[in-house]
């Protein structure tokens, strides 16, 4: 095919974007739909290719591959190995366990499908994994595994009937996303399925341009049409947030504005002359190695600095990416394309060598549960406070498709789990709890676990997409709590200050908490007495409210758990990086208590709103966590497994001023009076 320079500058457009996004500036808010252009670009060249092959009777699978070999593997194996060295001298066992995983993945072409599933409401800090970037690699190389096989089985229909098909493709392709971005956000993200219509989108306009008239639109038209998929794709850049839902229909404004691009971008308009300048094409050209090389130094740079980066310093770390990739485009990249350097039998050797490395290392980290034993004990001790968690949490946490009575019965040794039990009802934050509860010798009850990631014990609130259902889930449990009368007490419990400021913690102090924002909508506001001006906080709130209101008008007895503080770091892996890199503290892991009654004031005024009871007992953790030696600080070391969730040490602290509460009011067995 000819050489367009200005399909070059349109991958600088897409790829600095990203690497400026993922530094954390501001002004880049949007810079994520470089992906989605960089979808487009590689629909476009790769069927031009095919296409025109195909028509001509010459295409070769074989060939083909080799091609995709050549350009991808040399690149992508060179960055794999330097992450891994750096991997595994700065990552504690269970980083490196993760890594490793991804290691296999990103050599199978299936990190999407990891990534993916491993997108749960406990995965790691996203921002923290060098490979992470590799799911469009796979989503491409898997849309090229089938895509070939279309162009050769209607290489002889007519061409209209060729685009109507991958039109139909594409069509439903982006339906399937805008039906799951809500319910499956990960899904959407991540998987081919929601992501072909991009790559079809490009596949369109190839076909287009090599089917229709020549050329396909006029000058006036095509400088129009260049011009404004420059400006539909900066916009997206510039103006996009989070709140924009890519790949749905937002993800249109980024993937039409490269089709304009594509289309209508020559020499002699303007857009065609922006995208030709020297710079542009220059950065396009080493783009792909620029895109392979910016997760892993930004990640491993989080890692190694454990605080927040300057902006000065991520504008160094960022120029750091281009200088290596045009190292890897000018010394490994070109040589690798030239047919004459290597043959197509050392191409495919060299593939199957370096996969298969890759793999077995890969495979033998994750089997070795991240190699411990490379670091020093104290490192490895620290580190293991992430597993400080229920014995049961995997098995009893999740209400979704069980019955509300045969969920989790736990019962310590010599206590009886035919007696009354004590309901725990709570979110993620109430699982540790209702172990330690369990455990604890004075309560002479066994405890009933009620708990659903990302869901709060509360009435009528549907909680984005982090669990689905939740409002569905809650009522059940709230009509069983209501309706049996054997259980008389019941424990609330969850991370309220989370629901009700909707974004993740940040301690002001290095430690900001990974992850989307959690936003919560009433289902029904009249039946929360809701007025139609009533806040986000309001209806939040009254939820809350109406889950403790109706078991006390139900005669249960309630222990309400205020909020737990949120640490921000994960503290096990903090402690243990510290160790790691020898880093030395005057006193414990804290935070500043200011900051944790700001971020919790709203919470506690709800909780606060519930009128006081004989049958309501209020337990504030803040003063376990809180009203230490250390004043205005609150202690997080030993006390978390993760950056907020309460360690089974904390949880047996709060279980203890549970049962306290319970024995002081006359409540100490369940069944009791």
């Amino acid at each position: 095919m000819n050489y367009r320079p200005e399909i070059d500058g349109l991958r600088a457009v897409a790829v600095l974007p990203v690497i400026l996004f993922h530094a954390g500036f501001e002004l880049f808010s949007g810079g994520y739909v470089g992906v989605d252009v960089f979808f487009v670009i590689s629909g476009y060249l790769i069927t031009t290719i095919i296409h025109s092959e195909v028509k001509e009777r010459r295409f070769s699978i074989v060939r083909f591959y080799e091609r995709r070999a050549r350009r991808i593997l040399p690149a992508l194996f060179l960055v794999c190995t330097v992450a891994t060295v750096f991997c595994w001298a700065w990552m504690t066992p269970e980083m490196f366990k993760d890594y490793a995983q991804s290691l296999v993945a990103v050599n199978v072409f299936a990190s999407n499908i990891l990534f993916w599933m491993q997108s749960g409401y406990f995965d790691g800090a996203s921002e923290l994994k060098p490979l992470l970037h590799t799911w469009s690699l796979a989503v491409e190389e898997q849309f090229y595994l089938i895509f070939p096989l279309l162009l050769l089985i209607l290489r002889r229909a007519q061409p209209r009937i060729l685009f109507t098909t991958i039109v139909g493709l594409s069509v439903l392709s982006l339906a399937i996303a805008q039906l799951r971005i809500d319910l499956a956000p990960s899904e959407a993200f991540y998987l081919l399925h929601t992501r072909a219509w991009e790559l079809g989108v490009g596949a369109l306009a190839a076909i287009a341009m090599a089917d229709g008239p020549r050329p396909l639109l006029g000058p006036r038209v095509a400088a129009a049409t260049g011009l404004g998929g420059l400006t539909a794709i900066l916009v997206s850049i510039f103006l996009f947030d989070a709140s924009y839902e890519v790949p749905g229909l937002w993800g249109l404004v980024p993937v039409l504005g490269a089709v304009g691009v594509v289309l209508g971008a020559r020499q002699d308009n303007l857009a065609g002359r922006i995208l030709s300048m020297r710079a542009m094409v220059g950065v396009g050209l080493v783009s792909y190695s620029a895109y392979l090389w910016h997760q892993p130094i930004f990640a491993l740079a989080r890692i190694r600095m454990l605080d927040e980066i300057s902006p000065a310093l991520w504008l160094v770390l960022s120029a750091l990416s281009l200088t290596l990739a045009y190292i890897s485009w000018r010394w490994i990249e070109r040589p690798f394309r030239n047919p004459t350097a290597l043959s197509r039998r050392g191409v495919f050797a060299f593939a199957a060598v370096g996969s298969a490395v890759f793999i077995a290392f890969g495979g033998a980290g994750f089997i070795a549960r991240g190699f411990p034993d490379r670091l020093p004990g104290e490192v490895t001790a620290l580190a293991a406070a992430a597993k400080d968690v229920s014995p049961r949490r995997h098995d009893c946490h999740d209400l979704r498709d069980r019955p509300v009575a045969e969920s989790c019965l736990l019962a310590a040794d010599g206590v009886a789990q035919t007696a009354p039990p004590v309901a725990v009802w709570g979110d993620s934050h109430s699982v540790e709890l209702a172990w330690a509860l369990s455990r604890q010798p004075d309560l002479g009850a066994p405890v009933l676990q009620l708990s659903y990631s990302g869901c709060p014990p509360a009435v009528g609130l549907e909680i984005s997409s982090s669990a689905p259902g939740c409002s569905e889930v809650q009522a059940r449990v709230l009509r069983y709590l209501v309706e049996t009368p054997e259980i008389r007490d019941v424990v609330v419990a969850a991370r309220w200050s989370l629901y009700m400021e909707q974004e993740r913690f940040d301690n002001g102090e290095g430690g900001h908490e990974f992850g989307v924002p959690v936003f919560a909508t009433p289902v029904d506001p009249e039946a929360l007495g809701l007025s139609a001006d009533a806040s986000y906080q309001e209806a939040v709130g009254a939820g809350f409210r109406a889950g403790v209101e109706r078991l006390l008008e139900a005669g249960k007895r309630v222990s309400l758990v205020y909020p737990v503080p949120e640490a921000g770091w994960v503290v096990p892996e903090r402690l243990a990086l510290e160790k790691l890199f020898g880093l030395e503290r005057d006193g414990p892991l804290s935070t500043d208590k200011a900051r944790f009654e700001e971020r919790s004031a709203a919470a506690y005024a709800a909780l606060n709103a519930v009128l006081d009871s004989p049958d309501l007992l209020r337990i504030h953790p803040a003063e376990i966590f809180c009203d230490g030696p250390t004043a205005g600080r609150c202690r997080v070391e030993a006390l978390y497994f993760d950056s907020n969730h309460p360690s089974l040490i904390a949880a047996e602290l709060i279980a203890e001023r549970v049962v306290e509460g319970m024995s002081e009011r006359g409540w100490t067995l369940a069944s009791g009076d």
